[in-house]
C-alpha cells in the first residue's frame, strides 16, 4: 500500500487508503505525517481567511478550529477526553485503560476537551491579531504532527502486542522519524519566510513542544506502563496548543 494514501487517510478525514495495510506500510505512512497537518492546516487556513473576510477575528478563530476538528474527525481530541479521563480515575493501571477505552465521555474529559478547544480559539485570534494567523496555524499542524513517528519509534506500549500502536511500533524506526522531520520542515519553511518575526516564537513552541512531549510521555509510563494511540493523538493537541501560544505572543515577535 503507499504510504502516503494511509499516513493521510490515518489522521484526516480523506478517504484515501481503501486497502488493509501489509507489513511495512506503517512505517512508510508515518513519514507523511506532517503532510496531513498540512491538510488540516490548509481547512484551517480556508475557514480562517473566509471567516476574517465577514466576522471579526474570533469568529473566524472559531470557524478555523471547528474546520480543523472536522477534518480530523475529532481523533485527537477524543484521546485528549480519554487520558483525562483515565488520568483522573481511581485504580491501577488496568482500570485506568479501562476507563480509556471506554467509549463514554466523564465529566472530567467533557471539561476539559472544551477548555482545550476554547483555549485554542483564543490562541488562533490572538495570532490573527498579531499578524501570524495564517502562518502560525500552518506551522502548528505541521509540527505537532512531525513528532508522532518519533514517539512510536521510542515509546514502550503500555499494552504489548494489542491494539494499532503496538503494531506501529513494531514497524517504525528511527529513520522514520528523521524523513518526517525533515518534510516538516521543508513544509514549514515558506510560513516563516511569510511571516519572518514568526520565527523565534516557533523555535520557542518546538522547545516547549519537545518538552511537554518527554514529561507527557513519562507521566504515562508511571499511570500504565507505556503509552498507546489516546496518549499519542492527546499529544499532539497539547503541542498545537503551545506551539499557537509562542508564535501568537507579540514577546516573541
Amino acid at each position: 500500500m503507499n504510504g502516503l494514501l494511509l499516513g493521510l487517510t490515518f489522521l484526516t478525514r480523506l478517504p484515501l487508503a481503501t486497502e488493509a495495510p501489509t507489513p511495512g506500510d506503517w512505517g512508510r505512512a508515518v513519514r507523511w505525517f506532517p503532510l496531513a497537518g498540512a491538510v488540516v492546516a490548509s481547512v484551517g487556513v480556508l475557514a480562517l481567511t473566509l471567516g476574517s473576510l465577514v466576522w471579526t477575528p474570533l469568529v473566524a478563530a472559531v470557524a478555523a478550529v471547528a474546520a480543523m476538528v472536522w477534518v480530523t474527525g475529532a481523533l485527537h481530541l477524543d484521546g485528549f477526553s480519554d487520558c483525562l479521563d483515565g488520568m483522573h480515575c481511581y485504580g491501577d493501571a488496568a482500570r485506568r485503560l479501562e476507563v480509556m477505552h471506554d467509549p463514554r465521555v466523564g465529566a472530567v474529559g467533557a471539561a476539559g476537551t472544551t477548555l482545550l478547544l476554547l483555549a485554542k480559539v483564543a490562541l488562533v485570534a490572538a495570532c490573527v491579531e498579531s499578524g501570524t494567523g495564517v502562518a502560525a496555524v500552518w506551522a502548528a499542524c505541521v509540527f505537532a504532527r512531525a513528532f508522532l513517528p518519533l514517539e512510536i519509534a521510542l515509546g514502550v506500549p503500555a499494552t504489548p502486542g494489542k491494539g494499532l500502536f503496538a503494531r506501529l511500533a513494531l514497524e517504525v524506526r528511527g529513520g522514520d522519524a528523521g524523513w518526517a522531520s525533515l518534510l516538516a520542515c521543508l513544509l514549514a519553511a515558506p510560513a516563516v519566510m511569510l511571516v519572518p518575526s514568526m520565527g523565534v516564537g516557533l523555535l520557542v513552541g518546538l522547545l516547549a513542544a519537545g518538552a511537554a512531549t518527554v514529561a507527557w510521555q513519562a507521566s504515562w509510563r508511571a499511570r500504565i506502563g507505556g503509552i498507546n494511540g489516546d496518549v499519542l493523538g492527546a499529544a499532539v493537541e497539547i503541542r498545537e496548543l503551545l506551539l499557537l501560544a509562542a508564535m501568537g505572543t507579540t514577546l516573541l515577535g
